[in-house]
């Protein structure tokens, strides 16, 4: 169903039509010519104002404002290229073939346009808009069929929303799923009492600032948590029932965004892997050290399984992963820690959040990680932590 940024969008398109058709394609050729010129520049343009603006709305419109203004001025340049070769173009031209095609082409950079602009516009924090731009009919089914966008817009989103989390989908994120009933606390509790001797907490040192996340014991000795928990940092430490341990890491998969350590001295037992897909409402706990502080855990409501085509930890390389989509108010913190049942079992491995969505998390399930868990559980020797995530 076509909604009001839809209806925008098709507006552009006739417009589109009708400049193309007066134009012809040789004009057009060169107004191509100056659309990818322009996104160079407006790309160039974005990031060297972005970190000007402390505000993340302000971030957003900066961002957005700097493409487009390269992409007048690039397409402007095309166009006056266009002019100064109309007799080349009056002696070649094939009449209303020439019109047909210029229409096709100016129709084909609108969407280009349209596609590359889709995925900052979902940065703007105005509920309604983001909501708009996601549920867009045109847009999705554009992001459905076109490669993934360049690296250097996802460099863009991360400095709109500077963030430790890895970038879960490319493009537009799917509309969150219809809520779900809410977790019972008593489940939640009952969650936490069975599984806290075995959840810890994880910190060091990476780029002159603290990282800081959860894990939890996998098998005797082995610490798991995410990747961008340990990214960048040499010396971790892992804190229990029993204090403050040194860690190495033995396993580092920037790819899916997991991390094994190896640890002694941890007092609490191994927790248990259930690799069942789990149903739409299913009752689990997020359990973790949220900002660094207590053990707390999250009521968390299993939404939808996706397959989430996203970017590894550094935005350089594309990762796909099979995800559980939760109801829970996920925290920086929180990335590490397991999606447990209220009988302690471990149904996953919180990754994420939304970054447009309140109270919307993701977490890597118990399938897409058994393999290489059940690999580190045989690994002893450091193995290199790469750089930071994030400045």
């Amino acid at each position: 169903m076509f909604n009001l940024i839809d209806g925008v969008i098709i507006l552009l398109l006739l417009l589109a039509i009708g400049r193309g058709w007066r134009a012809g394609l040789i004009r057009q050729g060169f107004g191509l010519l100056g659309f990818w010129g322009g996104v160079a520049l407006g790309i160039f343009l974005a990031l060297q104002v972005v970190n000007r603006f402390p505000a993340q709305s302000d971030r957003a419109l900066a961002v957005i404002m700097a493409v487009l203004l390269g992409l007048i001025i690039g397409s402007t340049l095309g166009d006056i290229l266009g002019v100064l070769t109309e007799k080349l173009i009056r002696l070649i031209r094939a009449g209303w073939l020439d019109s047909l095609l210029g229409s096709v082409l100016a129709v084909a950079m609108t969407l280009l346009t349209v596609w590359l602009l889709s995925g900052l516009a979902s940065y703007v924090p105005v509920p309604e808009f983001s909501q708009e731009v996601r549920a867009s009919s045109i847009l999705r089914y554009l992001n459905d069929r076109l490669p993934p966008t360049p690296t250097v817009l996802a460099d863009l989103e991360q400095r709109i929303l500077p963030t430790f989390y890895p970038r879960v989908f490319m493009g537009l994120a799917p509309t969150p799923a219809p809520p779900v009933g809410p977790v019972p606390t008593a489940l939640v509790r009952q969650a936490m009492d069975r599984d806290q001797a075995s959840v810890v907490k994880v910190t060091g040192l990476a780029c002159a600032a603290v990282s800081e996340g959860s894990g939890f014991i996998a098998s005797p000795g082995l610490v798991v948590t995410n990747a961008h928990v340990v990214a960048g940092v040499s010396r971790p430490i892992v804190y229990d029932g029993n204090g403050a341990h040194e860690a190495v890491v033995v396993l580092y998969d920037p790819t899916v965004d997991l991390a094994a350590l190896r640890v002694s001295g941890l007092t609490g037992a191994p927790l248990t892997l259930d690799t069942v897909d789990q149903p739409r409402g299913t009752e689990a706990a997020a359990l973790g050290y949220p900002e660094n502080g207590g053990f707390t855990g999250m009521p968390a409501g299993v939404l939808q399984e996706l397959l989430a085509e996203g970017q590894n930890i550094y935005n350089t390389g594309n990762s796909v992963r099979k995800v559980y989509e939760l109801q829970s108010p996920i925290e920086p913190g929180n990335s590490g820690g397991p999606l447990v049942l209220p009988d302690g079992r471990v149904i996953g491995i919180i990754f994420a959040k939304s970054v447009s969505d309140v109270g919307i998390g993701y977490a890597l399930t118990a399938g897409q990680v058994q393999s290489e868990i059940s690999q580190a559980a045989g690994l002893t020797r450091p193995v290199s932590t790469q750089g930071c995530v994030a400045e």
